[in-house]
């Protein structure tokens, strides 16, 4: 399995941090079942910075 690494910021209009949490969705397909792998990730309050690995496709 290859695993993806997303990076960045998020900022609201005015620039500063938006620390809402943000929620990934991957399909997955195992032994023929099609399912959705949820990921979720807090960005840091003060910066916005976030980072997070999925699985490619």
């Amino acid at each position: 399995m290859a695993l993806v690494t997303v990076t960045g910021n998020v900022t609201d209009i005015t620039g500063k941090a938006d620390p809402d949490q943000l929620s990934f969705s991957t399909p997955v397909i195992r032994q023929g079942v099609l399912s959705t792998k949820i990921q979720r990730v807090n960005p840091n309050t003060t910066t916005g910075a976030f980072s997070v690995q999925l699985e490619a496709g």
